[in-house]
């Protein structure tokens, strides 16, 4: 008996979350995989995620009385779509949201906290619940610490030596099959033509001295590379992985050919967030959708210490999930729905009368619409309690929250408003509240009550660019389509790099859900179309 003979190749591009869904699924389907990252690190901004994942009929949901439906989310992600998502995309999204939360569960992570975001008509984001040694817990880092984890114990191990018998051959395990390879830099999709017609053939990628010496063996980041090489992969199937473009300042940016209006705003998106995953499939023959639906979230916040830093931190949409208020830091007024869709919210803070303030924009923009505006996030103890004490901590502690236990009066003294006039607004929104009824903005929602609060906490936000909703076009298996919607044999494409799901505006929580749902069905499939090319003689131009 011989050994195992060579699986079929997976290249995923990407180490964020629909990455490792697509690289694990990928390998427990068969193929050998090699997971490439461009960052020193895996997680992008996967692990920058805050508020939480989707999911619906959950243990969590169940728990806390809450009734809901596949249907349910799906009607919600159409509608706050704008009759711009992919219906059967979005069927596959809420049909596939409980099995995974699951499929994080079985790694290790509890999901037991669930609020109502913004958009949603029940609450069905879910969190993990604070951290029992006090320390500070983000969902997001959370979930890509557990699939690392399940990704480096599936890592080949160091080259053994050759078996002397065919009987010690018997002895060798199954290869581990995932390796990684950081610092890597892929440039372009490479193609080979054969009987079967034309074929995803590997990946150019640009990598340097240390990550060639260190490539499959770790997942952690590698020293500065020496030198710099351009080196060919071989591989049967690739899924794109590489998120989306909403930190793209490069000179072939996608922002500003797509919405150069908004492409001065700040971003919550890290320097890797280019738009190299629909650049290189576009370069493939693609076919891309819906590119000029970037999201603004609402609440970016603005650090006084930095106020024209064009990167921010988010501001969680579970704080206005569990009651917190927006402010005009003119007036102390509500302008809107707190828990209307980032769409609404943005647009609402965009439209506020008072002019831009310099704490909110980044560098000068060519005209005064692509400035961003500010408003006061406001909140009290009851909606503290419900959030990581640690996290809170954190916030206050790098003074992008404010404190203040001197009540309302604090407030309007240090935000220069007048007393009675926050006094007024926050007794007519406890007064909406308490009628259960629908407030004049349309709020039927009032998580918490604010007047008698005795302590307040204040920040100030501005809108943030956050998502881009449009990318690769996709059919729900996870497979890349061309302009005549045919199929690009052997390429897959999951997460924020593929379009069609969200449409015009994309629900809290259903990114980190995509990433998982797609990504563990690219990634499956990914290897299902690589064994088969293997099968045919089609895939894989250094077989022989």
């Amino acid at each position: 008996m011989l050994p195992h003979p060579p699986p079929p190749r997976v290249l995923v591009v990407g180490g964020g979350l629909a990455g490792l869904a697509a690289s694990i699924e990928a390998a427990h389907a068969g193929a050998a995989v090699t997971l490439f990252e461009k960052c020193p690190k895996l997680g992008g901004n996967s692990a920058k995620a805050s508020s939480g994942m989707n999911a619906v009929l959950t243990r969590a949901q169940e728990a806390h009385g809450v009734v809901d439906s596949a249907d349910a989310l799906a009607a919600d992600t159409l509608r706050s779509g704008g009759g711009r998502s992919d219906p059967a995309l979005v069927q596959t999204l809420a049909e596939s949201s409980r099995a995974a939360i699951d499929w994080l569960e079985s790694f290790g992570l509890r999901m037991d906290v669930v609020a109502r975001c913004g958009g949603h008509s029940v609450a069905r984001t879910h969190r993990q619940a604070p951290r029992s040694d006090g320390r500070a817990s983000n969902v997001g880092m959370d979930i890509v610490k557990a699939l690392h984890l399940q990704v480096e114990s599936m890592a080949p191990p160091p080259p053994q030596p050759l078996p002397s018998s065919a009987a010690d051959a018997l002895l060798l395990p199954p290869p581990r099959r995932i390796k990684v390879v950081t610092d890597a830099e892929v440039k372009q999709i490479l193609r080979a033509t054969s009987a079967a017609g034309s074929q995803v053939a590997g990946l150019r990628v640009k990598v340097g001295d240390a990550v060639r010496r260190n490539e499959g063996n770790s997942t952690h980041g590698n020293a500065h590379a020496s030198s710099v090489q351009e080196k060919d992969y071989a591989g049967e199937s690739v899924v794109l992985a590489t998120g989306g473009f909403s930190h793209d300042r490069t000179a072939s940016s996608l922002l500003e050919k797509h919405r150069p209006d908004l492409a001065h705003f700040p971003t919550t998106n890290g320097p890797w967030a280019t738009g190299d995953g629909v650049k290189m499939a576009l370069d493939a023959g693609a076919d891309v959708v819906d590119m000029d639906q970037v999201q603004l979230h609402p609440t970016g916040f603005v650090d006084p210490s930095a106020p024209d830093s064009t990167v921010k931190f988010l501001a969680p949409e579970y704080i206005r999930a569990h009651g917190a208020i927006l402010l005009d830091p003119a007036a102390p007024t509500r302008f809107v729905n707190e828990l209307a869709d980032r769409h609404t919210v943005s647009s609402a803070i965009q439209s506020l009368p008072h002019s831009s303030n310099s704490a909110a924009n980044p560098t000068p923009a060519p005209t005064p619409t692509s400035a961003a505006k500010t408003a006061v996030l406001l909140w009290g103890v009851e909606t503290a309690s419900r959030m990581d004490p640690a996290v809170l901590g954190f916030y206050v502690g790098r003074r992008l929250v404010v404190r203040h236990d001197g009540g309302a009066e604090e407030v309007a003294r240090e935000r220069g408003w007048d007393a009675a006039g926050l006094r007024r607004c926050l007794e007519e929104y406890d007064a909406a509240a308490s009628g259960l009824g629908v407030d004049r903005f349309g709020k039927a929602v009032f998580p918490a009550k604010l007047a008698e609060s005795k302590t307040f906490y204040t920040a100030t936000v501005t809108p943030v660019l956050h998502y881009t909703m449009g990318g690769v076009k996709t059919t729900p298996t996870g497979q890349v389509q061309d302009a005549t919607g045919a199929t690009i044999a052997g390429l897959y494409a999951a997460g924020e790099v593929a379009g069609g799901v969200h449409g015009a505006n994309r629900l809290a929580g259903n990114s980190l859900l995509e990433c998982v749902v797609f990504g563990r069905i690219a990634g499956a499939n990914a290897a299902r179309a690589a064994a088969a090319a293997v099968e045919n003689g089609s895939g894989g131009v250094d077989r022989a």
